[in-house]
């Protein structure tokens, strides 16, 4: 069983009792975008049979708990296209640059088709992924319009690549803040690693039973 373990940072990738049977490649592929596609394009040129993404994450949700991992099972890009006069959004697919149902696009999302795979106990969200972070109400009462639940910098490039690659993936996000006014003070980031280290743990240990 070979297994990438891909974060954007090197304190984002937890510490891992690896099973016997299992072969574990770490990658830390950078903050952003650009970055994250350029990265996972080279490592997945290698054949694994699961890739797995981990990472913190912003919620766009109050009630969400913060600390608390999820599983992404949709993700698309959030600020990849124009800004028109009165400061709407406007995606490529919008602009008629881009067919949105290209693949590995459907409607312009990019959706995880190994669902069967997530772990039940863990909610399922759907992610928006950006190069700028927001930090102003304006922008996150922007980006709320979406229907996303949480905001990344790199998920939607990891779905992307692992869609082009044709191999299993999977996204864990553990949830250290509200995307609101930026606010570090309020962010629970150790908290987050922690519940993020014990679910990859978790599921590397079940894929080493398959």
């Amino acid at each position: 069983m070979h297994i990438l373990l891909a974060t954007a940072t090197a304190f984002e990738q937890p510490e891992l009792v690896v099973p016997d049977g299992v072969q574990l490649t770490r990658l830390i592929h950078g903050c952003g975008l650009t970055e994250a596609t350029f990265h996972l394009t080279h490592a997945l040129s290698t054949p694994h049979n699961w890739v797995i993404q981990a990472g913190l994450a912003g919620t766009y949700h109050e009630a969400q708990p913060l600390g608390e991992t999820v599983v992404v099972a949709s993700d698309q890009f959030g600020d990849t296209g124009a800004e028109d006069v009165n400061g709407q959004f406007l995606s490529l697919f919008d602009l008629n640059l881009a067919n949105s149902n290209t693949p590995p696009f459907l409607n312009g999302i990019l959706t995880n088709p190994f669902t069967a795979y997530f772990p039940a106990h863990l909610k399922t969200v759907r992610g928006l992924s950006v190069n700028l972070s927001s930090g102003t109400a304006a922008t996150v009462l922007q980006r709320k319009q979406h229907g996303a639940d949480i905001e990344t910098m790199e998920g939607a490039a990891f779905h992307f690549v692992a869609l082009q690659s044709n191999c299993k993936f999977i996204q864990f996000r553990s949830i250290s803040n509200l995307v609101e006014p930026r606010n570090r003070e309020a962010w629970q980031i150790p908290a987050a690693l922690a519940s993020l280290q014990q679910e990859i743990q978790q599921f590397i240990n079940s894929l080493a039973q398959l």
